[in-house]
């Protein structure tokens, strides 16, 4: 049903081309609102060759030969260059093998793999356009509206899904929409919620109109990452809140911890029904018996990942250093799954056990370092408490990847993610460099010279 959104977005696409050789920065913007329709765009003939190829290469590229080949201050894109170098190992590493193999598609698995490491690096790629371009306060604040405006569109898609069964797992009772997975969709809009939520609350110059919206963004997602009926993302959905309201209102951290304990214990009966089962059915055993430890007793789909869990250790146990290779766990686990009683092809249903069986030590390593990166700054400049929506937004994908990798192969959720991320550092760098033009400066000689490389421009570049 999705696939006739091909037809609006191709119209759009073309638009967002022309915007980004015209004006680029309401090209960026306006290619951000639209992305979530992304995979639906149509095909180029030519292999390889996309909608989402052409759009971000060209952003990347016009904004290369505007800005030349810089990068922003290390303390922000430094996570950001390692996952990228990281992947680009990865796709190395998986070369030996990947050459030997084929898809379920029918297509070689080296290219498969290719097209997942061209997705997963132009998301990246999005975080460096997105700094360069955003320079004003009102650009920035036009991409976070255009960011859930994303958001509202993967909303009412995962609910129209399990409104009217428009997908076949829509039909079955899961909210799913344009991801094409209810966990994923349920991450990218439990991940991006928190821009509606400051957008409506803080918003103050928006008109009234437009700060409605964005709270209707704000209630829509948080009923479509209920009906989704992921646990992983409910659990993402409890601590992401617990973060941002401790940051901006601690009655609000309160009140949200009270409610939380309520609907556990004696409000319990209260929650839709929909969501009692699932709750009560993880426990329950599904009939499947693994020989895996820890999956005795566990429901179908919770017992998998206690198996993943198996097969993504013994995979890092034979390449400990720079893992397998990219994709390689969906290629390997029926071979590697076999002792423990599972043949089929699965992804890891968790960032971190994939990236430990395909990326290794490395992997791991610039996973802890975004992390890191993510929780020890806070963007406090004028875009007031939008150091909390990168928290909270940070929290909620963490959180969720442990149950899901999503953020891997749903371009919508790691693209927004970057884009966040370079409005929040474009905001924090400036917030700095205005701090060190203000400092006191000594004496007279050195105070020029210190000061002619302590300007905002200077700082941004």
């Amino acid at each position: 049903m999705f696939d006739y959104l091909q037809y609006p977005y191709a119209l759009a696409a073309l638009v967002a081309l022309v915007l980004l050789f015209w004006r680029p920065v309401a090209g960026l913007i306006f290619l951000v609102a639209i992305f979530p329709v992304d995979p639906f765009s149509p095909r180029l003939p030519v292999p390889g060759m996309n909608t989402e190829t052409v759009l971000l290469g060209v952003a990347f590229a016009v904004t290369v030969l505007r800005f030349g080949p810089r990068l922003p201050p290390l303390r922000y894109s430094g996570p950001v260059v390692a996952f990228i170098v990281v992947m680009f190992v990865g796709l190395v590493v998986a070369i030996p093998w990947a050459l030997k193999l084929t898809a379920d598609t029918g297509e070689p698995a080296i290219w498969y793999i290719f097209k997942s490491w061209k997705s997963i690096t132009f998301s990246a790629l999005f975080f460096f356009a997105s700094y360069w371009w955003l320079r004003r306060p009102e650009d920035r604040q036009h991409m976070l509206e255009a960011l859930s405006f994303g958001v509202w569109l993967s909303a009412v898609a995962g609910l129209a899904d399990i409104a009217l069964g428009l997908s076949q797992i829509g039909a079955e009772g899961r909210a799913t929409g344009l991801q094409g997975d209810p966990n994923a969709m349920a991450e990218a809009v439990c991940s991006m919620m928190f821009v509606s939520l400051h957008l409506a609350i803080y918003g103050r110059d928006l008109p009234m109109l437009r700060r409605a919206f964005h709270a209707s963004a704000y209630a829509l997602s948080f009923f479509a990452v209920v009906f989704s009926l992921s646990r992983g993302n409910w659990l993402a959905l409890v601590a992401a809140h617990a973060v941002y309201f401790l940051l901006i209102s601690r009655p609000l951290f309160l009140a949200t911890s009270i409610a939380v304990a309520l609907f556990a214990t004696i409000a319990f009966p209260l929650l839709p029904e929909l969501v009692r089962q699932r709750i009560l059915v993880t426990g329950s055993g599904g009939g499947v018996v693994y020989g895996a430890a820890g999956a005795a007793g566990l429901e179908m789909s919770t017992a998998m990942r206690v198996v993943f869990a198996h097969i993504s250790f013994d995979m890092f146990k034979d390449s400990p250093l720079w893992g397998n290779g990219l994709a390689s766990f969906g290629f390997m686990a029926p071979q590697v799954g076999a002792r423990y009683g599972m043949f089929a092809a699965k992804d890891a249903h968790s960032i971190v056990f994939k990236l430990a069986a395909e990326n290794g030590l490395i992997g791991l390593a610039i996973l802890g370092w975004l992390i890191w990166a993510v929780f020890r700054w806070r963007a406090n400049s004028t875009e007031f408490r939008l150091g909390a929506v990168l928290l909270a937004s940070g929290t909620a994908v963490v959180v969720a990847s442990l149950s899901t990798d999503s953020f891997l192969y749903a371009k919508q959720i790691s693209a927004y993610f970057w884009v966040l991320f370079a409005v929040c550092a474009r905001a924090c760098s400036e917030r700095f460099a205005v701090a060190t033009v203000r400092a006191p400066q000594p004496a007279a000689g050195a105070r020029w010279r210190r000061f002619s490389h302590r300007t905002s421009a200077a700082a941004s570049h």
